[in-house]
């Protein structure tokens, strides 16, 4: 298959050239039922939150006094 310049695969769909460079290295895909190459990577830094998860899965789990009224994912 021939390959386009990657300034006009660029021209033609929008799709940035480092974008277009990188995919042209990746393995071509031959059955759409594999698992994905490659490790998947999280954008970005971590979350801070991620510090708090356990303070956080406490407060969840505690009883709430219905006083405070409803939690917000049961508010209509």
């Amino acid at each position: 298959m021939p390959m386009y310049p990657p300034e006009k695969i660029h021209d033609l769909t929008g799709v940035s050239e480092r974008s277009i460079r990188r995919i042209v290295q990746e393995p071509e895909i031959t059955c759409v039922e594999e698992p994905p190459s490659g490790q998947r990577k999280g954008a970005g830094r971590p979350s801070e939150v991620v510090h708090y998860s356990e303070t956080i899965r406490e407060w969840l789990s505690e009883a709430r006094d219905p006083a405070d009224g409803p939690m917000k994912s049961r508010e209509s």
